[in-house]
């Protein structure tokens, strides 16, 4: 009975981001599986299919075949990662960051992807973009997992005083 008790209590502090773990999990293993075109061939077709609308998909852009570029696969995998590692840390302790170096981590890759808009001859190869889209990652990670974290255990708080009657 108390393993059943800790895992709704683990299920109600953190089911925001079993979610998103599951979301991210699921994005990176659609891109494996897009590489298996000679192997597997539909589910490399549908696994495309379904990343399209997340990604544009070019070939040139991509880390050997995978089903999203070098840059949403950062993104997708340092979230997925990256969230682990701020549960094991703390995200009360991540969102005790400056606000000026979050920001500092997201604007590279906002101006990296508008920069071709720019000038035809720029373009960046794979691992830089891909280093942007860690970078905004860990922006991202470290702003608004902690506000999300901070809001369910407000939320718990609330409804634990509601359950005892102090509201």
């Amino acid at each position: 009975m108390i393993k059943s008790d800790k895992l709704k209590g683990i299920w109600r502090e953190y089911y925001w981001l079993i979610f998103f773990e599951l979301a991210f999990g699921l994005i990176i293993l659609l891109s494996i599986l897009a590489s298996f075109d000679n192997t597997i061939p539909k589910i490399s077709h549908i696994s495309r299919k379904v990343l399209a609308p997340l990604c544009h998909q070019r070939p040139e852009r991509s880390f050997g075949d995978l089903g999203l570029c070098a840059r949403c696969f950062s993104i997708y995998l340092t979230l997925f990662l990256g969230s682990l590692g701020g549960l094991a840390i703390g995200f009360s302790r991540l969102g005790r960051i400056p606000l000026w170096v979050k920001i500092l981590l997201a604007i590279p890759m906002p101006i990296n992807g508008v920069m071709p808009y720019f000038g035809a001859a720029y373009d960046t190869p794979s691992w830089f973009r891909s280093l942007t889209g860690i970078l905004f990652s860990i922006a991202i990670i470290t702003f608004f997992f902690p506000i999300i974290d901070r809001l369910n255990r407000e939320i718990i708080e609330l409804q634990d005083k509601q359950r005892h009657g102090q509201v």
